[in-house]
């Protein structure tokens, strides 16, 4: 009688079988050694820890420069009805290269859901500020308009939504930017932003982009209109959507660095 092992074949292990799908051409990639998984450059495995890696714990790994605006510094200015993720996103983007970010708030115009007037500074989509899921003093600082000095800052950076048109209105506000442009400082705008560098006066003869509703706009303050996701003009970055913040971001960064 012929006997056959009642053991069966020896399978992947479980390191072996996520680092064989590490050839897909995507961000981030969780290799697995002993007793614990680390973020490595590349792919993307997902892993459930409860059901295949009762052991392990994720550990993450830098993978980007992350220090290419290190001691720089970024005031990103915001009134009600911002568009949340034009503020979260730039937030966490230059951040993560090691900008020191400081939020200004303005509490012009009032929140129409409902129109409270001590209601905080909110965006359309109902991120507050102070950001509720981030530890102020953690990645970035709160500070009132009338504090703050636009030639403490390296960049000014100014969300759409209806923010801008609050902003725009605001002879503080105004004088801020133009200050902060006078000095050399980056200015950028995305989506409805650069309507306040219209009331600014510093798009005339400057290559922009913006919201195709601001770009009639834009044409008859003497800017000459892109339509680009991302434009930058000497020390003016401007972003036409939130599809495009990636590349506004981008010349962000590399405007600073």
């Amino acid at each position: 009688m012929r006997r056959t092992s009642s053991s069966k074949p020896e399978g992947p292990t479980a390191s072996q079988t996520l680092l064989r799908k590490s050839s897909a051409p995507s961000v981030i990639l969780y290799s697995v050694t002993k007793g614990r998984c680390d973020f490595a450059k590349n792919s993307f495995v997902a892993v459930t820890r409860q059901r295949f890696l009762p052991q392990a714990h994720i550990t993450p790994v830098r993978t980007g420069p992350g220090t290419r605006l290190k001691g720089k510094k970024v005031a990103i200015i915001a009134a009600h009805e911002f568009e949340d993720v034009e503020l979260l996103y730039p937030f966490l983007r230059l951040s993560e290269e090691g900008a020191e970010v400081t939020i200004i708030p303005v509490p012009a115009g009032l929140h129409p859901r409902p129109a409270v007037p001590s209601k905080p500074v909110t965006g359309r989509y109902g991120t507050p500020i102070p950001l509720e899921v981030f530890g102020e003093g953690v990645r970035y600082v709160i500070k009132k308009l009338e504090d703050a000095k636009p030639e403490e800052f390296d960049a000014i950076v100014l969300p759409g939504g209806f923010s801008p048109d609050h902003l725009r209105v605001k002879k503080e506000v105004l004088e801020f930017v133009k200050r902060a442009h006078e000095a050399g400082k980056v200015i950028a705008a995305i989506c409805h932003g650069p309507q306040v560098l219209i009331s600014a006066g510093l798009v005339k003869g400057r290559r922009v982009t913006a919201y195709e509703a601001v770009r009639d706009d834009l044409i008859n303050a003497g800017a000459i209109f892109v339509d680009e996701p991302a434009v930058r003009d000497g020390n003016i970055v401007t972003g036409r959507v939130p599809d495009d913040l990636p590349e506004f971001c981008r010349l962000i960064i590399e405007a600073l660095s």
